[in-house]
């Protein structure tokens, strides 16, 4: 059983140490199927909004403060990311053109909307599209329950069904579907370039010193100038991605990864692990757990969702698919003294 509370306390200590020099904190939980990653990054983040709700109620909300302290032109976030700016719609050419979805090399594209804001797709096209835009007057209120902390699932860059039917071997694409190419790495590395950025971004602290908290460097440095960026999600209902699902905003600090493929050594995947160093604001927790225990909870969860017709048959999908890909995972994985791990059978 991992200690939540106690991964709430570490990640608040290492804002702490950042803060002065990193608008927000990038933290990736990584595991096999079944290993619990998603449940552990929604009780985390729910953990540390707790606690920072619970510490405005004991101070005086005046204190709270959202500025244009760096007078942030989003431009900057998709410059340097390898692409063009196209003027066609995005939803149209990805239907024309199944080309590229096999293609781990695809060079990302952006578009500029009229608003100003922009659309970067890979591969997987519009449904793995990111969204990177200027803040909206609902988001600069800080009036409320202000939450500090956000998920960002792996699982929005699925490749859709349709792009599977497209693969060289569509059988295998739909079968397989979880393994490392049926992702949009390249739109999700994207992603990573970006958030990174934005956690370079100078915080304007309203402290000087050491004798503060986390939550007061927090509370005196909000930036209504750093973008919103709106990330796709999975929804299992329909069974492929839908886009703008999970919205991050000046006021998220605290972002929190989760996904199988985030530390693993091939193709794109292998970039994120240096991107995010870079930025001197990151944790990586890495779980783990014994083949048995994920088989039985990943069965268990394919007979939930109506996958399979009994555990057994969730068992023998487990093991054709989810664990040959933990298996890859696990052989083909990032190692590193910064990276902590936790166990969770």
């Amino acid at each position: 059983m991992v200690d939540v509370n106690r991964l709430k306390e570490e990640v608040i200590a290492s804002y702490r140490e950042i803060c002065k020099e990193n608008y927000r904190l990038l933290v990736f939980i990584v595991g096999p199927p079944g290993s619990g990653k998603s449940t552990i990054a929604e009780k985390l983040k729910d953990a540390i909004n707790t606690s920072y709700l619970d510490y405005l109620k004991e101070i005086d909300r005046k204190t709270l403060r959202c500025e244009n302290y760096n007078h942030i032109n989003i431009d900057q976030f998709v410059q340097g990311i390898e692409g063009e700016t196209i003027s066609s719609a995005l939803e149209d050419e990805r239907h024309e053109n199944f080309d590229s979805v096999e293609n781990v090399d695809f060079i990302c594209k952006k578009k500029r909307l009229k608003d100003g804001s922009y659309t970067i797709t890979g591969r997987g096209g519009q449904l793995n599209a990111i969204k990177v835009r200027q803040p909206t007057s609902q988001e600069k209120n800080l009036e409320g329950n202000t939450t500090i902390a956000e998920v960002l699932p792996m699982d929005g860059f699925h490749l859709s069904r349709e792009c599977l039917d497209h693969f060289s071997d569509p059988q295998w694409a739909h079968l397989r579907r979880g393994s490392s190419l049926t992702f949009d790495s390249n739109n999700f590395l994207k992603l990573c370039e970006i958030m990174a950025k934005t956690s370079r971004i100078f915080p304007s602290i309203g402290y000087d010193g050491d004798d503060f908290t986390a939550f007061d460097a927090i509370s005196s440095s909000f930036d209504c100038s750093v973008p919103s960026v709106e990330v796709p999600g999975f929804d299992h209902s329909l069974k492929d991605p839908q886009p703008s699902q999970h919205t991050i905003s000046f006021k998220s600090r605290i972002v929190i990864f989760e996904g199988l493929y985030l530390l693993y050594n091939k193709e794109n995947w292998s970039k994120i692990y240096n991107i995010v160093s870079n930025s001197n604001a990151k944790l990586f927790y890495k779980i783990l757990a014994c083949e048995d225990q994920i088989e039985s909870r990943v069965a268990k969860r394919h007979l939930k969702a109506g996958l399979v017709a009994s555990i057994e048959d969730g068992k023998d999908k487990f093991r054709k698919n989810d664990l040959l890909n933990a298996r890859d995972v696990e052989k083909n994985s990032i190692s590193s003294e910064d990276i902590r791990l936790i166990r969770n059978d």
